[in-house]
């Protein structure tokens, strides 16, 4: 997916990562690229269509699974058809390391949950903020763009004395004009 997101540099570590722990790390058996410094970096195709500007949707928790969103779940699809182990011949090897994605994802799920705990006074609302910031510094390799948290004022940038429309004097009945300059 390194590739769809035009980070070469990223994509040509994974790529020698590859050729590394394949022939030297036994295909792939031993991790000898990490003990050479050779960075690993994540990606997902939810990645790529974040950095190619697809927004996130709505945000809800699956079973098992965990948080997600739309653009994530939509990013799934060619992530399960991108992995090696689902076109291995032997149905037994095929299915235990199917049946092993899960359990994995779910691990890395629980890592978190005392920290989680500890710090929401609202479960819901910490786990979305939390797993939207992620995801957000996921897209952008750790150097999301600033946000403009400043909410515009409505009418900051007009005169503070404007003409008004005097209050109407209660005691007289008779209707006023208003001025023309107010309602223009």
């Amino acid at each position: 997916m390194l590739g769809l997101t035009v980070k070469i540099s990223r994509a040509t570590s994974d790529v020698g990562r590859v050729l590394i722990n394949s022939t030297v790390g036994i295909l792939g058996f031993m991790d000898i690229a990490s003990k050479m410094d050779i960075p690993s970096y994540k990606e997902d195709f939810g990645q790529t269509l974040g950095y190619w500007g697809i927004g996130t949707g709505p945000y809800y928790v699956m079973p098992f699974f965990g948080p997600s969103s739309w653009r994530d779940v939509v990013g799934s699809i060619p992530d399960w058809y991108a992995q090696p182990t689902l076109y291995l011949r032997d149905p037994v090897a095929r299915w235990g390391s199917t049946a092993l994605y899960p359990v994995d994802t779910r691990a890395d799920l629980l890592e978190a949950g005392e920290a989680f705990d500890q710090a929401a006074l609202d479960p819901y609302v910490f786990a979305r903020d939390a797993y939207f910031q992620r995801r957000r510094n996921e897209v952008y390799d750790g150097n999301p763009p600033d946000i403009d948290w400043q909410l515009p004022v409505p009418g900051a940038d007009a005169d503070p004395t404007p003409d008004a429309v005097p209050f109407p004097d209660t005691a007289d009945p008779a209707p006023t004009q208003p001025n023309s300059k107010t309602f223009q």
